[in-house]
């Protein structure tokens, strides 16, 4: 993970560099439809996506970045629920653009996984499209976190339906689990179920936003914390699972800080930004729209990656009062296994040998 210089814009918001050379990526917020009514989501929701016209020129913008390697992640709401041709479209779009420029462009789509079809998987398959399954553990968790919209509430069927048809078709994904102040007790259950019943072979763990964590909840997460690091490390020397969070986790909890296209194209320096409820706030860090912003040939994608906000910064924006305070806490026991794990991982020279057998792939996502 690379360090960050942090300053002040001219309107006092804080921005982001990395102090080291890195790969770009460019979120399109292909819609904010979705068909789940998760507990921690800040989302505000409506039917409206992504245009072609958006769509291309935030693909064309995206290549006015001097770096070789770059990746354009699909982001929701629910980016499955949109138009698949206009996805495709896209996708292929940017492949022969990149195969034209001398680049490599890599896909990312953040997905609850029920729009997953056949047709869907083999096109995903084919095109390398790596797929961040947004699941929280076993059927109780699941359908706790993440009930449907309506009377019938349990998802865990529906997430899992294509799941191992996806796997088969060699379609890159990982798991990607939130975890809650009502579910930290479930956390090693939950874990071994998304390794163990559903064969995910690496796994992101979050720690939700915006939920108030009691004391008592973060001591239980500590624990729990602590019971899963000798499980996990067995599972990598046994099975070499990876646990994402040794590779990228800003603390006290990720915010995803690239930038943002939203689906009426204007441009923003992080998601937590683009999902603000008050839209006199929000204006407040547009970064322009992307028709203008396109046109303007002093403005690249590098120029505009570098007003990204700073994780710090962005969680402040999200969260408020006594649910900032605690998400800190929580964060913050997180950030100690991170550590704590990071560190058994590179005293074992067998162990440390998987993960920088990875370190490459991992740097593309």
């Amino acid at each position: 993970m690379s360090k960050t210089l942090q300053k002040n814009d001219k309107n006092g918001h804080k921005l982001q560099n990395s102090a080291e050379e890195s790969d770009i990526r460019l979120v399109l917020v292909a819609t904010n439809d979705c068909c789940l009514k998760c507990e921690y989501c800040i989302v505000p929701k409506s039917h409206d996506f992504m245009s072609w016209e958006t769509l291309k020129k935030s693909t064309d913008f995206l290549f006015t970045s001097k770096k070789k390697n770059l990746q354009i992640h699909f982001f929701g709401g629910e980016p499955l629920m949109m138009p698949f041709d206009l996805m495709k479209k896209v996708i292929v779009y940017a492949k022969l653009k990149a195969q034209r420029c001398g680049k490599n462009v890599n896909f990312m789509i953040s997905t609850n996984g029920i729009p997953l079809n056949s047709e869907k998987i083999r096109f995903f398959s084919k095109f390398g499209v790596r797929l961040e399954f947004s699941i929280d553990g076993g059927p109780e968790t699941q359908n706790h976190n993440r009930p449907q919209k309506g009377l019938q509430k349990a998802s865990y069927h529906l997430v899992i339906k294509h799941l191992p048809e996806t796997i088969k078709a060699g379609v890159p994904l990982h798991a990607s689990a939130v975890i809650t102040p009502s579910r930290a007790r479930a956390l090693v259950d939950d874990f071994l179920h998304l390794v163990n019943n559903l064969k995910f072979k690496e796994v992101f763990l979050m720690v939700a936003c915006g939920l108030i964590w009691t004391d008592k909840d973060i001591e239980v997460f500590r624990n729990k914390l602590r019971e899963l690091k000798p499980i996990y490390l067995k599972l990598l020397k046994e099975r070499q699972i990876i646990l994402y969070n040794i590779y990228e986790w800003l603390p006290p909890f990720r915010i995803n800080t690239e930038v943002v296209i939203d689906t009426d194209g204007r441009v923003y320096p992080a998601c937590c930004v683009v999902f603000l409820g008050d839209e006199k706030t929000k204006r407040k860090f547009v970064l322009g729209h992307i028709d203008k912003v396109a046109e303007e040939q002093k403005n690249t994608a590098d120029d505009i990656c570098k007003k990204r906000l700073s994780n710090d910064f962005g969680m402040r924006i999200l969260i408020e009062g006594k649910a900032l305070e605690t998400n800190i806490k929580a964060g913050d026991a997180m950030t100690d296994f991170v550590k704590d794990l990071s560190e058994a991982v590179k005293k074992n020279p067998k162990l440390y040998g998987i993960y920088s057998r990875k370190e490459q792939k991992f740097e593309q996502i």
